[in-house]
């Protein structure tokens, strides 16, 4: 009769548990650095039961400031309880960082159509940096190359920058006052965004104002 009772509770608390798991389907959340164009990729882990029952397809859309993620799984009436991990990646392409990622779980029948929406679920909400411009975390000299390989440092041209080419004030140009921004924020972020010191970051800094300069002045002559 003990053992009897002990099976039961243990088997109810592995099916409470992997059913619970069905309701957060989101284990893991991480992204790429983000390039020039505002490339990069979003991998997101989802656990479920079986293969088939796992979300096989995901989307998103940006909605201001938010990233909306869609999952789609298959109905879990045909799932098992077999609890598995699976990693779905997408491309992104922004033209601003996001400040959150809010997702949804669709379950989708046997012919593909959407029969239930689960959500919003907080996935993530990552530190915007002023002067990081790759969306990684951290504001170093690899934002520097990044954004002068862009080559759009004071140009001739109207509102074509973005965060991820220094655009870092929202005017759309990358200018002098990006910079003024950035280096305002290095102290607010210091103890755990920035990793190399700060005069490191402005001898890259000048150094490529230099080589800038120096390839106008040759463009011009």
């Amino acid at each position: 009769m003990r053992w009897s009772m002990v099976f039961t509770l243990l088997f109810a608390n592995v099916f409470v548990t992997r059913t619970d798991a069905q309701f957060l389907p989101v284990s893991e959340i991480l992204t790429s650095p983000f390039d020039a164009r505002g490339v990069g990729r979003l991998d997101v882990t989802v656990s479920g039961s079986s293969p088939d029952c796992i979300a096989q397809d995901i989307d998103y859309e940006v909605d201001g400031d938010d990233l909306l993620v869609r999952l789609y799984q298959p109905d879990r009436d045909a799932c098992f309880l077999d609890l598995r991990y699976k990693t779905l990646s997408i491309d992104v392409e922004l033209s601003r960082p996001f400040s959150s990622v809010t997702g949804y779980l669709l379950t989708t029948d046997a012919e593909g159509n959407v029969v239930s929406t689960r959500g919003p679920q907080r996935l993530l909400s990552p530190q915007v940096i002023p002067g990081d411009a790759n969306f990684d975390g951290v504001f170093n000299s690899t934002d520097f190359v990044q954004v002068f390989q862009a080559a759009e440092y004071q140009d001739d041209i109207l509102g074509n920058s973005t965060w991820f080419s220094g655009d870092w004030n929202g005017d759309r140009e990358f200018d002098t006052d990006d910079l003024v921004l950035a280096f305002q924020h290095v102290s607010e972020f210091n103890a755990f965004a920035v990793p190399e010191p700060t005069c490191g970051l402005l001898l890259t800094l000048g150094s490529m104002l230099w080589t800038c300069r120096r390839r106008c002045e040759q463009g011009c002559s």
